[in-house]
């Protein structure tokens, strides 16, 4: 019988690696892509119940890692021992897939039991850590101990087919796909899978994804039959086995922890220039993802010359290479903001924002991502002859690690900058014991030494990106993991003249303060009881000092940052020290964990205006949040949603309005300081037990009123009655045909963000204009009094609502054509504002500051000033200032003695 030829070690090696390996690659480049979907996914998910607290965020991450390390730790065996690793493999993607499928429902109904779980370790700690840490990896152990033990799987089945392919090739080209997977599946499943078909629906998809890989997978095995021989599996270098695989574990393990530390403090100095939306996120973790892949990719093409070397040298050089690229990375940071307005410049489309943060993303973490996927393709390799699930654990668990070690610790002790320079040192400390270790000459250490420190020493020495504007000057500054927080003061100013900057936005301001008064202000009024209040977000403070002075008795208030709890003592002029007032108790902790935790009930809830397109904050506008707000009502109780409406498109505004009324039918809308600017919408709804409707004891406003004080602040009743825009019929109308706002269909999460870059005048004159023509008289039963006096008082309110409806319509004329002031065609319409109410201030502002800006047009505009109210102090002293200014003393004189006669009580 004719014997069965064997291949020739020529034609073996005249094979070119990796012909023929086109499906696996495809397979594994799904498996990336379909895993980093799910972590995504799951992670998102089950945020929502252990919160958005820095602890709790990692904590899910790190429950996450600590089930995919378990997967690798425990298939590894596994996979040596069966015989057919490609099924294993395929069997493994499925698992996953199948976990995938029934993951939103499972996920979201153990979000609702984790913070009832975790309820005495809410306000963060070690607890509130291995609490989160715990639960994360509990609800998510079947599907990440699948994907954990897939590298093992799929390196184990090439060698027993490619027994003749270099290990360093087979690894850098199937690390290098599943990272290119990995980087594609973030896009993809944030820019196009998620957005489109909601949680639900995109966990299929994705397990669609799992499943094409596992089939490619097991069509390249019916394609690739095992060799007729047996021939052992490539062994490591000798010059390893005299190191030994401990050593080259314990280094893994230290380039997973350097490498996500790089990561985690990367990230937080370049997100000080960048939008903080969802695709933000996916956009940097992409190119971190796109870097390690061609890193991968590029040791594979090399890996045989490089086996040529010595196995410690290429090491040596890897480590060395990163503690240096670090430094050139901080380079390119300091340049990031150049970079990002340059591509991007002010007004530019949201796509061409996009755009310029994946590139400066790229021009940071480019180069040391392409290390740190080399060095970890050329370690690996060395261990995959055995060991590959091992070795991808350890590297796992040392990415675990790193957060917490990087950025619950390094980052608020010693700032971004030093905090940056230690990935580096620590990379060049894994090149001092590595070289030590291996028996490398100490002149080369010193040498790499010297080339690191002197690189430290050229980059630059402060990587702070977010600067104060000119004018002002820094009185405090911390850096901490939600961003640079720094409390500023106005050069020459005082006290009253002070902003809190947190990277580029400033939540609190003085320009706000008064807004803040007011909200308070409302939120207190519109409440037919106010013993007991709750405040989502505290702001200047200011809005919890205005309701206290309306009468809240005891007053609770929940903020996520905690550096602008610490910032409030540089705050005591807007809120007049409520920070150390007995009666009010203000909790650092996320909110959505907060309200579902808490067992007390409350008679007003108020949650303070932010932006649903910022990263975490589209979950505030859920109706679960809105829910769970509601079972913290009293009956009778009202919940006073803020929203900035300036910052919404108008889809966005009547998303989150249809899932407010879906949980509040008996709501009220009420508009904020009648301006353009900075319009705000409160939302107010009422418990089911309120079925009267909203009626207010008038007697009872007018007294809260006067016990009230501060720049802003209402002074009559008759500005509540005029800031009444819509009832709950119309606001049914409004929002009808839009969609749901929910945790598993978030359609604000991916719909707000270009909102967020969408700034200035066209959204906030669509967003005000589409309210504005909805708006309803505001009803005479909105008060209650006896008749005569309820008569009296909606006369007078009436004229004020006319004054504040002509003043919006020619604010929105001007905020249309992009002008900051009015310009002379808005005279008649301010005159005609002004005219219906004198006491309406903004009509009386703007026409003062018309006055000053066009002098031919004064004297008209002080005539029918003073005609309409010819005891009007303030514009009485303007005139005559007017007067002086061209001249005419003494008939400013005459103006300033008649005014001073008509009230002689003024000096």
């Amino acid at each position: 019988m004719p014997t069965k030829r064997l291949p020739c070690a020529s034609t073996m090696t005249q094979r070119s690696p990796g012909r023929g390996d086109a499906l696996l690659l495809g397979a594994f480049l799904l498996s990336g892509t379909a895993g980093l979907s799910y972590e995504l996914l799951w992670t998102r998910i089950l945020s929502i119940g252990l919160g958005s607290e820095v602890l709790a965020v990692f904590g899910v991450l790190a429950g996450f890692f600590w089930g995919m390390a378990i997967g690798a730790f425990a298939l590894q065996p596994l996979t040596r021992r069966v015989r057919y690793p490609l099924l294993l493999f395929a069997i493994l993607e499925m698992g996953a897939a199948a976990y995938a499928i029934v993951s939103p429902r499972l996920l979201h109904a153990a979000a609702d039991i984790l913070p009832r779980l975790t309820n005495g370790a809410q306000h963060g700690g070690v607890m509130s850590l291995a609490a989160s840490v715990a639960l994360a990896a509990g609800a998510l152990l079947p599907g990440t101990i699948c994907l954990g033990g897939t590298l093992a799987a799929v390196v184990e089945a090439h060698h027993r087919r490619r027994r003749e392919d270099d290990a360093g090739q087979t690894l850098g080209r199937l690390y290098g796909a599943n990272t290119l997977g990995a980087a594609l599946g973030t896009l993809a499943a944030v820019y196009v899978v998620m957005p489109l078909l909601g949680f639900h629906w995109a966990s299929m998809a994705l397990a669609l994804i799992g499943l094409c890989a596992a089939a490619l997978a097991l069509l390249w095995g019916s394609r690739t039959p095992a060799p007729e021989t047996t021939k052992p599996a490539p062994q490591s270098p000798v010059e390893l086995r005299r190191w030994g695989r401990i050593g080259l574990h314990a280094l893994i393990f230290g380039t997973g922890f350097v490498g996500v530390g790089f990561e985690v403090i990367g990230v937080r100095i370049i997100s000080q220039g960048l939008e903080n939306t969802v695709f933000t996120f996916a956009n940097i973790l992409a190119i971190y993802l796109l870097g390690t892949s061609a890193g991968a990719w590029s040791y594979a093409k090399v890996a045989p010359r490089l086996r040529a070397r010595r196995f410690h040298d290429v090491l040596t050089g890897l480590l060395l290479s990163l503690a240096v690229s670090v430094c050139l990375a901080a380079a390119a940071t300091k340049l990031g903001p150049s970079l990002l307005t340059g591509i991007a410049p002010a007004n530019s489309s949201y796509e061409r924002q996009l755009l310029a943060e994946i590139i400066v993303a790229a021009t940071i973490f480019g180069l040391p991502t392409m290390l740190m996927g080399a060095l970890f393709s050329h370690i690996v390799a060395a261990l995959s002859d055995r060991a590959t699930g091992h070795a991808y654990g350890f590297n796992t668990i040392g990415g675990t690690l790193a957060p917490f070690i990087f950025g619950v610790v390094a980052i608020p002790a010693l700032g971004y900058t030093t905090t940056f320079y230690l990935v580096g040192y620590a990379y060049l400390l894994l090149f001092c014991i590595h070289a030590l270790v291996s028996g490398r000459r100490r002149l080369w250490i010193a040498a790499g030494i010297l080339v690191v420190v002197s690189a430290e020493a050229l980059a630059p020495s402060s990587l702070s990106l977010a600067h104060p504007p000119e004018g002002w000057r820094v009185l405090n500054r911390h850096e901490g993991l939600f961003g640079a927080v720094s409390v500023l003061q106005r050069k020459g100013g005082d006290s009253r003249e002070r902003r809190l900057q947190l990277g580029q936005s400033s939540p609190m301001d003085a320009r706000r303060i008064p807004f803040e008064r007011r909200m308070g202000q409302i939120s207190a009024l519109l409440a037919p009881q106010h013993r007991r209040a709750l405040f989502l977000g505290i702001g200047s403070g200011a809005g919890l000092r205005a309701a206290r002075q309306m009468g809240v008795d005891e007053l609770e208030a929940v903020e996520l940052v905690p550096e602008i709890v610490a910032a409030l003592p540089y705050f005591h002029a807007a809120h007049g020290g409520i920070d150390h007032d007995p009666q009010v108790k203000i909790h650092v902790a996320d909110t959505r964990r907060f309200v579902a935790t808490s067992t007390q009930r409350f008679d007003m809830v108020t949650a303070s205006p932010c932006h649903p397109g910022r990263d975490g904050a589209a979950g505030l506008f859920s109706l679960e949040h809105f829910s769970a707000i509601k079972r913290r009502l009293q009956p009778r109780g009202v919940f006073v949603q803020w929203l900035p409406i300036g910052q919404m498109a108008p889809e966005t505004l009547r998303t989150i309005g249809r899932t407010f009324l879906t949980v509040f039918p008996l709501s009220h809308a009420f508009l904020l300081v009648p301006s353009a600017d900075y319009p705000l919408l409160a939302l107010a709804g009422y418990n089911p037990a309120q079925k009267e409707g909203l009626a207010l004891p008038l007697v009872l406003i007018q007294r809260a009123l006067k016990r009230s004080s501060g720049e802003g602040t209402l002074d009559r009743a008759e500005e509540l009655f005029g800031a009444y825009l819509l009832g709950p019929a119309g606001l049914a109308r409004f929002v009808a045909g839009a969609a749901l706002n929910t945790d598993l269909d978030p359609r604000i999460l991916f719909d707000a963000p270009r909102a967020a870059h969408t700034k200035g005048a066209p959204l906030a004159h669509r967003s005000l204009s589409a309210l504005l023509q909805r708006a309803a008289s505001p009803p005479s039963s909105l008060f209650v009094a006896p008749p005569a006096e309820l008569s009296r008082f909606v006369s007078r309110a009436r004229l004020y609502t006319r004054a504040a409806r002509r003043y919006v319509g020619v604010d929105l004329e001007r905020l249309r054509s992009g002008a900051k002031q009015h310009g002379r065609g808005a005279m008649d319409a301010l005159l005609a504002a002004y005219e219906a109410d004198p006491t309406f201030a903004p009509a009386r502002a703007a026409l003062l500051t018309l006055a000053q800006r066009e002098p031919a047009r004064a004297e008209a505009i002080f005539a029918r000033m003073l005609t309409r109210e010819p005891g009007a102090a303030v514009v009485a002293f303007a005139y005559a200032a007017y007067l002086r200014g061209i001249g005419k003393s003494a008939r400013a004189l005459d103006v300033e003695r008649e005014m001073r006669q008509a009230l002689p009580h003024k000096r």
